[in-house]
């Protein structure tokens, strides 16, 4: 090799080098990419029909997602409160997203009041879009009359009042005919549980999303109306390190 090329070589070299060092510094950006930079990441929720409120196109701005017992006083104080911001438009254009997280994951007798109200609003939802939010609202509501009475033929009663036809609804809340809802029942129970929700106690999710930027705090069934709006202000702040109102507000 002579003198005169050596300058030319070492030249391509560090070129050749450059080019790899940029290449690999460009794709651990992509892979490795700053939660301060991209955003936290976004809450995967379970498959759900019953939505109540959003009607516009896309996501909205705002989702609460609410994992209800139908057999639970606290679920109905809860499910109230949600409703009634929203009703209010406390939260911007929000959705709800309910779900289902049951005592016992509907597997044995110890929860069947619940689990026959949860397959109701299945059902219902199934056999007439926007009915389903309805019906488990109204479920919830027969857990406040004088004699208690959630059961089977109080549910038909109140989805015969919402336009639903009786036969059908109860033949598909037979737990032998549809094993796909009680499937998706325990699907949507488990993942509850497993993201820090207490079972058999409502709970859920308020999910904003700014500027492509999707954020999400957990809240528990201590959350009322009036905490509902802060906890919406303070998951939109992009400086706030954690949202969280599993716990009672001191």
């Amino acid at each position: 090799m002579t003198a005169s090329r050596l300058p030319y070589l070492l030249t391509a070299t560090l070129l050749v080098t450059a080019v790899v060092v940029v290449f690999v510094a460009v794709g651990a950006s992509d892979s490795e990419c700053d939660a301060d930079v991209c955003g936290p990441p976004q809450l995967d929720l379970p498959s759900s029909n019953l939505r109540y409120g959003y009607t516009g196109d896309g996501k909205p701005a705002t989702t609460v997602a609410l994992f209800l017992d139908l057999n639970s006083h606290a679920s109905r104080r809860l499910f109230t409160s949600v409703t009634q911001a929203l009703h209010r438009g406390e939260l911007g254009p929000a959705e709800l997203v309910l779900f289902h997280a049951p005592m016992g994951d509907c597997i044995d007798s110890s929860s069947a009041r619940s689990c026959d109200a949860a397959r109701a609003v299945e059902c219902a939802e199934e056999l007439r879009p926007g009915a389903g939010v309805k019906l488990a609202g109204r479920a919830l509501d027969l857990l406040w009359q004088p004699a208690d009475t959630l059961d089977h033929a109080s549910l038909l009663d109140v989805a015969e009042e919402l336009g639903l036809d009786r036969a059908p609804l109860s033949a598909c809340t037979d737990r032998a005919q549809r094993p796909d809802i009680a499937e998706l029942i325990l699907k949507q129970s488990i993942w509850a549980r497993t993201r820090g929700l207490a079972q058999g106690t409502p709970g859920g999710f308020l999910v904003r999303r700014d500027d492509g930027v999707e954020r999400s705090a957990p809240f528990g069934e201590w959350l009322t109306q009036v905490e509902l709006h802060p906890l919406w202000r303070c998951t939109g702040e992009t400086t706030a390190t954690t949202c969280d109102r599993r716990a009672p507000a001191p």
